[in-house]
């Protein structure tokens, strides 16, 4: 019964490794796909925010692509069926505005992550509040007032 069910969970890992849709090029081209908010911050504020509620979003891996204007974080190995990737993109309205677009890509639905656009947004607009009361970001989401 062990080898069966062993059986089945290798061929989940492997068709959801063939068939998923959470690849770094994918994920970097999808842009407009994404989901956009204007912030009354500076785009370096923005930056900074940004890896905060990725790390509060747990994510194994974030890679900064300042040059390209984008931030790349993972949650969970590639080869796992619930991983994730997220991407924002901080792009300067002005010296006082933001506009950051937020993509998520999951290999299976919504498993193993609660992690979305939707989230994401509010726990920036959650942090730039704190930004802007001058206290520093925690390294934990806070509790949703």
């Amino acid at each position: 019964m062990k080898k069966a069910r062993w059986t089945v969970f290798s061929l989940l890992v492997v068709f959801a490794g063939v068939t998923g849709c959470a690849t770094t090029e994918g994920v970097v081209k999808s842009k407009e796909d994404g989901t956009t908010q204007v912030y009354q911050v500076s785009s370096s504020q923005a930056w900074e925010i940004t890896k905060t509620v990725f790390r509060w979003h747990d994510s194994d891996a974030i890679e900064e692509h300042q040059r390209e204007g984008y931030i790349l974080a993972r949650n969970g190995k590639n080869w796992v069926p619930w991983s994730s990737m997220m991407v924002a993109w901080v792009d300067r309205v002005d010296r006082n505005k933001t506009k950051v677009t937020v993509v998520t890509k999951r290999r299976i639905g919504d498993v193993g992550t609660d992690s979305s656009e939707t989230t994401f947004h509010k726990d920036f607009a959650q942090a730039m509040k704190i930004v802007k009361a001058g206290k520093a970001l925690p390294p934990e989401r806070p509790e949703a007032k």
